[in-house]
């Protein structure tokens, strides 16, 4: 469920992306986490961290892109996380 979670989290920031010539591409650094949310499915409380990393001037426009999504696993098995990252190019 969680890798579903931060699938679904990373699918909806890349659909929302600003098209090509934004300014948005143009960053050098973005606050972190770049958003945040949290999501009840069943039992379980998830929540979601999105972070930002530009890739340098040698290839401007070009963002690393993480979800890590933790959540509880009740008490015997503690916190439970995962981290997603996918490479982001201005389109």
């Amino acid at each position: 469920m969680a890798n579903s979670y931060a699938s679904q989290v990373m699918e909806e920031f890349v659909y929302s992306l600003p098209a090509a010539g934004d300014s948005f591409w143009e960053q050098s650094s973005f606050g972190s986490p770049y958003r945040q949310d949290q999501s009840q499915l069943g039992p379980v409380l998830y929540s979601s961290h999105l972070f930002l990393e530009p890739m340098g001037t040698a290839a401007p426009g070009l963002l690393r892109c993480t979800v890590n999504v933790s959540w509880s696993a009740g008490a015997q098995q503690g916190n439970q996380a995962l981290s997603i990252s996918r490479l982001l190019y201005a389109p």
